[in-house]
């Protein structure tokens, strides 16, 4: 069955024109022919997803986006050298350039889609004025990602994200091995405000990481700071502790018996011990 045509556009925000970033390049000598080719790059990779692929496979040399865009040469080399300077374009390792806001840009839908969004249209006029609206045709199988439902990551505004206050220590960490990394931090702070859904979800799933982790530490500092002297006098099972040994790891204890055990882990008479105290608290 041959796949349904799709078609696409390029949504740009009212308040293009007065970020920093374009702000910086209009004011540059030729800067309308520099924001001109950075839209035509949006254009390009709309259906690549940001990717400036030639036939979906060969990255576009300079020489090529000249002659695709209709661009100077010169314009071309500069243009691209600044788009990646301050974080509108990124070049991977293969040479692929990719446009870093086209993802959040993307407007698309099936002719289908058209068709049912014009019923819509048609039958939300025909109510407004006492119609009823026609049943509608039936719908051709068909996925679109639009339609999956919502996430978490959605919930957590960028605002949020740029506001918290790991979001500079993972920027640091996340762009450590990148070869410019102020162009890659920059980078990586455009597509959270963009909203992009991988750059967020690199975000939080590092954060939670990096939180776990930290709760990790924590806990494990605690049980070695404990005092384990407190021991002495409970009763362990049927024999109460006398006297209490580090030895690393483990608590080398000496019981009332006469019998001794190096066998304890701190953490688990770490937990025994708190156990014993809140039910202690709680009986009182």
């Amino acid at each position: 069955m041959e796949k349904e045509k799709r078609y696409y556009w390029l949504k740009l925000k009212d308040d293009f024109y007065d970020r920093d970033e374009i702000k910086i390049i209009e004011d540059m000598d030729n800067g309308a022919d520099y924001i001109n080719f950075y839209l035509k790059l949006l254009l390009k990779s709309v259906k690549t997803e940001g990717k400036l692929y030639f036939r979906d496979t060969i990255p576009y040399s300079p020489k090529m986006l000249a002659s695709i865009t209709g661009t100077n040469i010169d314009t071309v080399k500069v243009g691209v050298d600044l788009f990646l300077s301050l974080g509108l374009m990124e070049k991977w390792d293969d040479g692929t350039l990719f446009m870093v806001e086209t993802q959040n840009m993307i407007g698309s839908e099936t002719k289908w889609a058209q068709i049912k969004r014009e019923q819509r249209e048609k039958s939300k006029q025909n109510s407004e004025i006492g119609h009823c609206p026609k049943l509608s045709k039936k719908c051709p199988i068909e996925t679109d990602t639009e339609t999956e439902k919502e996430t978490e990551l959605e919930i957590d505004t960028e605002t949020e994200i740029e506001n918290d206050p790991l979001f500079q220590k993972w920027l640091d960490e996340y762009s450590v091995n990148a070869k410019n990394p102020p162009a890659y931090k920059a980078s990586m702070r455009n597509r959270i405000r963009a909203g992009n859904r991988d750059a967020k979800a690199a975000f939080l799933t590092w954060r939670s990481e990096y939180l776990d982790q930290k709760e990790k530490e924590e806990a494990k500092k605690k049980i070695e700071e404990f005092d384990y002297t407190q021991l002495v006098g409970h009763s362990l099972g049927n024999k109460q502790i006398n006297r209490v040994v580090d030895i690393g790891s483990h608590l080398h204890l000496f019981f009332d018996d006469g019998t001794d055990d190096y066998g304890y882990a701190k953490k688990d008479l770490y937990l025994w011990i708190h156990q014993k105290s809140q039910q202690k608290q709680k009986s009182a």
